[in-house]
């Protein structure tokens, strides 16, 4: 428009600039400093670029870098006391006994403060890192017939037993935020919910036809469709702009190209039998699992679809992936027991149907998207899955009765965790916290191993 218009990417390097130049017009002794600890965000904060220009300066090394400033000695107090905070922290750091005999008295949050502390550096799990007595009664759904789980709770409890514990035991819920994104409509899970139903009134439609999905006689359907309930998500979620909702829905409708033609090729050997099924939802009794004891567990879920063969002897789960297939491979059937889905459903489907156990011989990952390129990841329902299955769930359970709450032992299961403002897991130092999860005394850590042994 105007090559004078100044841009926003040089922003950054014109107040560098204006600050120097402040800096350099400036007689006498110049001090900076920098926060290092956002204790709202729970998290480490970094310098800016003009810290580490003075520091540059001051020291005389021109090749200083970011790893040379966290050397540099710190104070978690004020020099100087400018708020009653700056007192009591100055309190907490010296330990004096007139802390410990009087403030410990009148601030009961600074006492469990310093508990917590302690135990927490202690090669033992303590109720601080999750290790609590819990009311089996209560907690137990081998105990409490009330409790209906779900797959997606089970898979939780394995990923980070904290995390589960968070959000099932003390019912602590992260706050949602509504993010306003101006180069993305839908989010990951509106968009998923989108396709599904696309794909769900798509088969609906053949199924009252009495057709077999065929990709030259069937793609303007599928298509008519899909714009069709494009439109309607429009209508209660705008789009920031006309160019991200065409580039959107055109995404869209390619996955459901992608999707028909996997679809004319897969009916030759299955036939859509149930879609959107669900048990302990939506008025329907939940689906009870045994257990390798012999107890059983009561579990709900919705299953994208079920497929059967022509001979309707035996069954087929499709739960659908709206993603890429990262994360999922053919060679780790449970994933540390990270993906128990395909396992929970095949059991529960039998015993929601009264089939006889072995019926449902295949459960499926399936991925119809651009991304995916429609590959499907089965897991092959034979004796030896159902095996090791039933004793990664049965270990699952039994943290639960040992109240036996572990932070994940791997740091990647904490990327997309919502529980990171309120867990001090990466805070911990490594020998310590491997210390922790390998104490002897702890029964209900071998039951945590015993999970991850099942890839």
């Amino acid at each position: 428009m105007n090559r004078n218009i100044p841009l926003k990417k040089n922003a950054g390097k014109e107040h560098l600039y204006t600050m120097l130049q402040a800096i350099a017009e400036t007689t006498g002794q110049v001090e900076v400093s920098f926060c290092n600890y956002d204790v709202v965000e729970n998290r480490e904060l970094s310098p800016s670029h003009l810290f580490l220009q003075c520091y540059r300066a001051s020291t005389g090394n021109l090749l200083a870098d970011y790893e040379d400033i966290k050397k540099i000695p710190t104070s978690y107090i004020s020099t100087e006391f400018f708020e009653e905070k700056d007192y009591w922290n100055e309190k907490l750091f010296e330990e004096t006994n007139y802390l410990a005999q009087d403030a410990l008295k009148l601030y009961e949050n600074i006492k469990l403060g310093l508990e917590g502390e302690r135990n927490r550096l202690e090669e033992r799990l303590t109720k601080f890192d999750g290790q609590i007595q819990i009311d089996v009664d209560e907690f137990d759904p081998r105990r409490n017939k009330e409790i209906v789980m779900s797959s997606s709770q089970l898979e939780l409890l394995a990923t980070c037993p904290f995390s589960y514990f968070l959000q099932y035991v003390l019912n602590v819920n992260p706050v949602e935020e509504t993010e306003f994104t101006p180069n993305r409509w839908l989010d990951p899970a509106m968009r998923g919910s989108l396709l599904h139903k696309i794909f769900e009134t798509f088969y609906k439609e053949l199924k009252e036809r009495g057709e077999k999905p065929r990709f030259q006689q069937h793609n303007r359907l599928i298509e008519n469709l899909a714009i069709s309930l494009i439109e309607e998500q429009k209508e209660m979620v705008p789009p920031p702009n006309d160019r991200v909702f065409h580039r959107e829905s055109q995404d869209i409708l390619e996955c459901c190209r992608i999707f028909l033609m996997e679809e004319e090729s897969h009916t030759e050997t299955y036939e859509p039998f149930e879609f959107e099924y669900s048990f302990g939802l939506n008025g329907q009794p939940p689906a009870e699992i045994p257990l390798p004891t012999g107890e059983t567990i009561r579990v709900k879920g919705i299953i994208d679809r079920i497929d059967r063969t022509k001979s309707g002897s035996h069954y087929h789960i499709i739960d659908y992936k709206t993603g890429s297939t990262y994360g999922y491979d053919n060679n780790k059937i449970f994933k540390g027991g990270r993906q128990l889905q395909h396992y929970i459903y095949a059991l529960a489907i039998e015993a929601h149907l009264r089939l006889q156990e072995g019926t449902v011989q295949e459960s499926a990952y399936y991925f119809p998207t651009v991304k995916g390129l429609a590959e499907r990841i089965v897991r092959r329902q034979d004796e030896t899955l159902r095996t090791n299955g039933g004793l990664v769930l049965e270990n699952l359970i039994n943290l639960i009765g040992h109240g036996t709450f572990t932070m994940t032992d791997h740091t990647d299961d904490c990327k997309f965790c919502e529980f990171k403002q309120v867990c001090r897991r990466n805070y911990y130092d490594k020998d310590l916290f491997e210390g922790k999860q390998m104490d002897p005394n702890n029964a209900g850590l071998r039951y945590f191993k015993g999970v991850r042994a099942y890839d």
